[in-house]
């Protein structure tokens, strides 16, 4: 009787295949448009809409190799779609909890990609919003939660830590584009304002993320990486900024302590690395 209670509860979490075949379906449309919009097949996203998405064409634009960071993030987005086909009765809960907010971001994804490729410039901003709220909405159903297993761990937990933490500086980079298409001065002191209002507010989520995911190791490596490169570009790019690339820098440095002080002060919640917001493949096992 245990035995067919235990499979009983096996049975009712196992993730069905809809859902797998709905995320492998999205993984497929965002790596045909993230190619279709790379320098592989063309001149890129930065040479669309009139330049907006260019290295100099905004204050918090970043230098061009910053985007590499996509690279890593795509592979573990198609990690997670691959990750869902391989059973495991220690994960079916996780996988239904985390796979539809997962699937969604990556379709958002692609339709951004795809707005700003056909010029649709004001189309890119609650769409890249959409993306941030997406991936939010996985952290937080699987906030809290431990791991399955290393390597499912790291491949969730590290793609959707750097997911989210890019996009938070992605967001506001995608707000300047938007008001330069518009016809404003890149340099001009509204130019100005507006980008240290927004890279403020930037700095301020990505502290309260650092706070609120504290094992979420892949938050401030993004924040970081972007900020490093928007202070390359402000220093010497063609449009530069001392003001915005001293911004910049100091909110690397306050993403990097909110991080890492709890941590020093031992005062981080006491789970391993794995577990935190971490997967789309963890739960406790059933059928005890």
């Amino acid at each position: 009787m245990a035995q067919e209670q235990a499979t009983g509860a096996h049975t009712s979490t196992e993730l069905s295949f809809l859902p797998k075949l709905g995320i492998g379906f999205a993984a497929l449309l965002l790596l045909y448009a993230a190619l279709s919009s790379s320098t592989l097949m063309g001149p890129g996203i930065k040479a669309s809409s009139g330049g907006i998405f260019g290295p100099d064409a905004t204050l918090l634009a970043p230098a061009t190799l910053a985007f590499s960071i996509w690279t890593v993030i795509y592979l573990g987005l198609f990690g997670c779609a691959v990750l869902v086909w391989f059973p495991d009765s220690r994960s079916n809960e996780r996988r239904r909890t985390g796979v539809w907010p997962a699937a969604m971001s990556m379709l958002l994804n692609m339709l951004w990609i795809t707005a700003a490729m056909r010029g649709i410039v004001w189309a890119t901003i609650p769409l890249v919003l959409a993306v941030l709220a997406s991936v939010i909405m996985l952290l937080e159903r699987v906030r809290g939660r431990r791991a399955a297993g290393p390597a499912a761990a790291i491949i969730v937990e590290g793609t959707f830590g750097l997911y989210l933490g890019w996009l938070l500086v992605a967001s506001a980079a995608n707000v300047m584009a938007v008001v330069r298409h518009g016809g404003s001065n890149p340099a001009g002191a509204a130019s100005q304002a507006l980008a240290v209002i927004l890279l403020l507010v930037v700095i301020a989520a990505a502290v309260a993320a650092s706070i609120r995911y504290p094992r979420l190791w892949g938050i401030p490596i993004a924040v970081c990486w972007a900020l490093i490169w928007i202070i390359r570009q402000r220093t010497h790019g063609a449009l530069s900024s001392p003001l915005i690339a001293g911004l910049a820098f100091a909110g690397a440095v306050a993403v990097t302590l909110a991080f890492v002080w709890p941590l020093m002060r031992g005062s981080a919640p006491q789970v391993r690395a794995a577990d935190g917001a971490a997967s789309l493949a963890n739960v406790p096992r059933t059928g005890r």
